[in-house]
């Protein structure tokens, strides 16, 4: 029984490395993110739960790393009030290319839920 699980335990930190996300290029930016509450009015009372985790993006020209992303989102690409860029993005996609059409500062938006991570990025 007991080489059973360290077999299992060592074919896991196996997984674990042949699905790694692809390393991010050296010359990637994070992008910093604030937070926002899309419905801050809820009637109840609320549930007690741990505040959830804000995403690890990076940019590099038009393309867009996804180091931490554990959940759908719904990303969009704002300009001057505008939204000029959607997507979805699953649990699983390590990046996203822009489209080369997109110029100038931008408000990079990932909504998940009733959350809105948003935060600026230069195209």
């Amino acid at each position: 029984m007991k080489s059973k699980v360290l077999m299992f335990v060592f074919a896991c930190l196996l997984a674990v490395d042949v699905y790694a996300w692809p390393s991010l290029p050296g010359s990637a930016v994070p992008v910093p993110f604030i937070i926002k509450k899309i419905d801050p009015v809820r009637p109840g009372k609320p549930i007690g739960r741990s505040p959830i985790a804000i995403p690890e993006v990076y940019i590099d020209g038009n393309v867009l790393y996804f180091d931490s992303v554990a959940y759908n989102a719904t990303l969009l690409l704002v300009q001057d009030d505008v939204v000029v860029y959607e997507a979805e993005v699953s649990a699983c996609t390590p990046q996203v290319t822009l489209p080369n059409s997109i110029e100038g500062e931008c408000e990079l938006r990932l909504i998940v839920g009733d959350w809105m991570f948003v935060g600026e990025i230069e195209l």
